[in-house]
C-alpha cells in the first residue's frame, strides 16, 4: 500500500469537533471496557469480543498517534505517513489532523513501549488479519496495560 505525507484536504472545524467529542470517546470506551471488565477469562461469553475489540483499537489508536511497531516487532517507533488509496488521498485521520502533535516514542518509557508493541502486534496478527502459526501469543494483561497507556497518552495530549 502506498503512503503519503499528509491529508490533502484538512478536516473542517466541525469534523475535528466530531472526532474529539464522538469518535475518540467511543474508542476510549472500548479500551476502558477491557480494563474494567470483571471477568477476564476466556470462558466468559463476552470476553472474546471485548478483548478482540481492544486489540484492534490499540493498533488503530497507535497509528492515529503516529506510532507503529518496529521491524524487530519489539518496540514502538514514529510513523507519521498516511495510507493512500490512490497515491494522492487518504481516509486516515491522525492526531495532527485534530490540531495536536504526534506522540514522540522517545517520550515513552522502554517498558511501556514494549507493552504497546505487544498490543500492536497482537492486533495485527490476531485480530486485523486471519493468521496461522504466527510467532505471537497475545498476552491479555499486556493488551490491558497498553489500553491504559494509550488512553493516558490521548487524554494528556488533547487536554494540553
Amino acid at each position: 500500500m502506498t503512503h503519503i505525507a499528509s491529508r490533502p484536504q484538512p478536516l473542517t472545524s466541525s469534523e475535528i469537533q466530531d472526532f474529539i467529542t464522538n469518535h475518540l470517546p467511543y474508542r476510549l470506551k472500548i479500551l476502558n471496557t477491557v480494563v474494567t471488565y470483571p471477568n477476564k477469562v476466556n470462558s466468559d461469553k463476552y470476553w472474546p469480543s471485548i478483548y478482540e475489540s481492544a486489540q484492534i483499537t490499540c493498533r488503530m489508536l497507535l497509528q492515529f498517534l503516529g506510532l507503529k511497531i518496529n521491524k524487530d516487532l519489539n518496540d514502538i517507533v514514529s510513523s507519521v505517513n498516511y495510507y493512500s488509496y490512490d497515491n494522492i488521498n487518504s481516509y486516515e485521520v491522525k492526531i495532527v489532523d485534530l490540531g495536536f502533535p504526534f506522540i514522540n516514542p522517545e517520550d515513552i518509557s522502554l517498558e511501556k513501549r514494549a507493552k504497546l508493541a505487544h498490543a500492536y502486534l497482537a492486533g495485527s496478527k490476531a485480530t486485523a488479519h486471519l493468521t496461522h502459526q504466527t510467532q505471537i501469543s497475545a498476552d491479555p494483561n499486556k493488551v490491558i496495560e497498553a489500553s491504559i497507556i494509550i488512553s493516558e497518552l490521548i487524554k494528556k495530549t488533547i487536554q494540553q
